[in-house]
């Protein structure tokens, strides 16, 4: 109670630095604590965390954004809820 959980919903990193597809498991968890979700935009982080190696490293100084794009409160308790449709709604948020 009270606290964050980071959940990234493509279950992992990028290849190409484009966003890839999301799973549902952060919507639904979102859903059954009644949390509001803070869309986070994380970017630069392909020179440290390679798709492909466990350890990160970095042998310059490099840049690492974490931009807060915006919260969505969906109306869990509403008949027209839809998981999908929330995702749908991150992502656009994302992408643009």
């Amino acid at each position: 109670s009270g606290g964050n959980l980071f959940v990234f919903p493509e279950g992992t990193r990028s290849r190409n630095g484009s966003l890839g597809p999301f799973n549902k498991g952060a919507f639904k968890i979102a859903r059954y604590c009644q949390a509001p979700i803070q869309v986070l935009k994380i970017t630069g982080t392909g020179e440290v965390f390679a798709p492909d190696k466990f350890l990160f490293k970095a042998l310059n100084p490099i840049t690492i954004t974490v931009e807060r794009v915006a919260m969505v409160d969906p109306e869990y308790q509403s008949s027209s809820y839809s998981t999908t449709d929330t995702m749908n709604r991150v992502r656009s948020l994302l992408e643009h």
